[in-house]
């Protein structure tokens, strides 16, 4: 009710928004005229006397001095260029696919998951996105350059944030190789001077699944220097599931039967996401200008599931009836800023900075129930996590030509992960031994040095180097035996990209690519989420 809330109230506002600014925009109506009398709409005469010489009529064209003649303004021709998303990917030496605006909106889909889903070599999987059919955690995702912070999902973007992304399919020095199928880099839209409103709602049926959305964003000046824009979303999925499992034990020696179980399941999906996402700029003129980028989220998900045991062979069925309830609660804050600056005709540089926190609070609750329906199984599981996170950032480009570019930066980044989870079964603590808390603190830094060049006609090369460290700790206090654990690593990777461009026909292209790229897990992989499997006994083996 507080989400319905919200969302006809958020309706209102909008539409009175865009109705105020509508309004803001009709002329004033003019003043009614009385009609003209014929007399006044004949016209003037003119008079039929020679002009005497040396004199001008009126009526005629006054004739230019000669400082008039020198001062006259001749033609202006303006030549500007303007490459496509297409030719921008022809003309770039590593290979990647760059998807404009107008594509975004070709579909008019009000999910980013959708679009990307129509990409070539993109597949989603349950929300996950990934390249070359890859697992998700070997797709490298980045938004405007910078690698996503944690707890971060495409699904929290909305195509109305979105100017284009591009897909690379080989890693360079400056977007990092920790890429092995892939890199996705979501450019966000950048504020406009012209005053535009937005508003959207949309409602989805498609296989049991139900879903609304409605966006309100707003693009404004806040002064001569200053734009800005502002983007609400607010979506609301529900879908139904039905499934059915059947497990068959044989013995080995015998070949009998030992089991044979079947699960019917069926439950109730529901997910509750509401976004605020904005971007501030300010041109302070020569090349030079500050950009933040303040981001919330708040996702609520809830899943009531029911679970059908029959058995026809083997004794003692765990139970007859499941019933579960699993609820997922997501807050994420973060501010990042950029400041750029045009130092010379041929140097500029990049500064950045971040800092944000995602907490998350996950609960499950089983109930087992034989076939009198009474209770025999009362299974919790309680998991708090949270994460605390900043990052900074420096590059200078060096452009000596247009054909020859030089680019080299350092990067770091420090994460604090605090997990606290609790596993009951009938109200008794379960697996003690993983430990009740877990607090692991991670540092990366980064450099990385890229040229590019065309070292010949129809040529173009980019070479680079980038070295990352790592280091990960824990505390002794949190870890389930008591020992501290420190691990430092650390990786170079070489890239290098060459493209050749035939003359005949000149679409044609050829690419090479030498790279070499890595995976490190996340802090989600390495901590260990225990949960007790109900179709056994408990406790047993």
């Amino acid at each position: 009710m507080q989400f319905a809330r919200y969302i006809v109230g958020m309706v209102i506002v909008a539409v009175g928004a865009v109705a105020g600014a509508r309004a803001q925009e009709l002329p004033t109506p003019a003043p009614k005229l009385a009609p003209a009398t014929p007399a006044e709409i004949e016209a003037p005469a003119i008079p039929d006397e020679p002009v005497p010489s040396g004199k001008t009529s009126p009526l005629s064209p006054t004739p230019l001095s000669a400082t008039d003649k020198k001062q006259e303004i001749k033609g202006i021709e303006v030549n500007a260029q303007w490459l496509s998303t297409t030719d921008e990917r022809r003309e770039s030496a590593a290979g990647k696919i760059i998807v404009g605006r107008d594509e975004i909106e070709r579909y008019g889909s009000t999910d980013l998951v959708d679009v990307l889903r129509r990409l070539p070599g993109v597949t989603v999987i349950n929300g996950a996105v990934s390249l070359r059919g890859m697992g998700a955690g070997f797709t490298q995702i980045l938004i405007d350059g910078e690698r996503v912070a944690p707890g971060f999902s495409i699904e929290q973007l909305s195509p109305e944030q979105v100017e284009r992304i591009e897909i690379l399919r080989a890693p360079t020095a400056e977007t990092g190789a920790r890429a092995i199928a892939g890199t996705i880099n979501i450019i966000l839209r950048k504020p406009r001077r012209n005053k535009q409103d937005d508003f959207k709602a949309g409602l989805r049926v498609e296989d049991s699944r139900f879903g609304g959305d409605v966006s309100l964003s707003r693009n404004d000046k806040l002064s001569e220097t200053g734009t800005y824009n502002l983007t609400m979303t607010g979506r609301h999925n529900r879908s139904i599931f039905q499934s059915q499992s059947r497990a068959i034990n044989d013995d080995i020696l015998s070949g009998a039967v030992s089991l044979d179980r079947n699960i019917e399941s069926k439950g109730i999906n529901e997910n509750w996401n509401t976004t605020l996402s904005s971007q501030v700029q300010w041109k302070w003129g020569d090349g030079e200008q500050s950009v933040i980028q303040p981001f919330f989220l708040r996702s609520y998900y809830k899943s009531n599931s029911e679970d059908m045991l029959t058995q026809a062979i083997g004794v003692n069925p765990p139970y007859s009836t499941s019933r579960g309830l699993l609820t997922n609660y997501v807050s994420n804050a973060r501010l990042s800023a950029t400041h750029s600056k045009q130092l010379t005709d041929k140097t500029k540089y990049e500064l950045r900075g971040g800092a944000g926190r995602v907490q998350r609070h996950l609960a499950y609750i089983e109930k087992q129930f034989d076939r009198l329906g009474m209770t025999n199984l009362l299974q919790t599981t309680n998991i708090e996590s949270l994460d605390v996170s900043w990052n900074a950032s420096a590059k200078v480009v060096h452009q000596s030509s247009e054909t020859n570019k030089f680019t080299a930066g350092l990067e770091i980044e420090a994460v604090q992960r605090i997990d606290r989870r609790r596993l009951l079964l009938n109200s008794v603590q379960q697996l003690p031994e993983f430990g009740s808390e877990v607090d692991i603190p991670t540092r990366r830094r980064a450099l990385y040095a890229q040229e590019e060049w065309d070292p010949a006609a129809n040529w173009s090369a980019n070479v680079g180097a980038r070295w990352e460290g790592f280091e990960v700790r824990s505390n002794a206090s949190t870890s389930g035996n008591g020992s501290a654990v420190h691990n430092s690593s650390s990786i170079v990777t070489p890239l290098a990209h060459l493209l050749w461009r035939f003359n005949s026909p000149k679409k044609d292209q050829l690419r090479l690519s030498l790279t070499q790229s890595y995976q490190t897990p996340s802090l989600f992989k390495l901590v260990p989420q225990p949960r007790l499997d109900s179709t056994y006994p408990v406790p047993g083996p």
